[in-house]
């Protein structure tokens, strides 16, 4: 990680300018950056449960071909099976499995097919 000008966020996966991060940690001689103060805070509170969840997402396979990735809308294929996730700050983009959402980075989130088809207003995490 050390000479890069560009870092991940562990908590969401958001590409970070260190120059600019909303902050940073030191753990175990690494220096961390975080997009914003809401994921400092939670990193600060289990950097360690939170970099072995950053270290599960970067090592699972991509769920669909590189391809897909710059569709933004990507169906799913009704003959396979798996979740289906979206990105909380971008809903249009859904896909079959994990990722980073290919517009804004963040870190994709199942989505409940059960759920009621109601409007939802949400709260940016980022921006409380």
């Amino acid at each position: 990680m050390k000479g890069e000008s560009k870092m991940l966020d562990p908590i969401c996966d958001m590409t970070v300018d260190p120059a600019k991060a909303a902050g940073k940690f030191d753990f175990e001689g690494e220096t961390y950056y975080f997009c914003s103060v809401h994921c400092h805070k939670l990193f600060q509170s289990a950097p360690a449960k939170y970099l072995a969840a950053a270290k599960a997402r970067q090592s699972a396979p991509p769920a669909a071909p590189a391809h897909q990735a710059h569709a933004h809308h990507v169906e799913a294929n009704p003959n396979q099976t798996g979740a289906i996730y979206t990105c909380p700050m971008d809903p249009e983009v859904r896909r079959q499995g994990a990722g980073a959402c290919p517009k804004c980075g963040m870190a994709l989130e199942p989505l409940d097919i059960g759920a009621a088809l109601t409007k939802t207003e949400y709260t940016c995490p980022m921006h409380p």
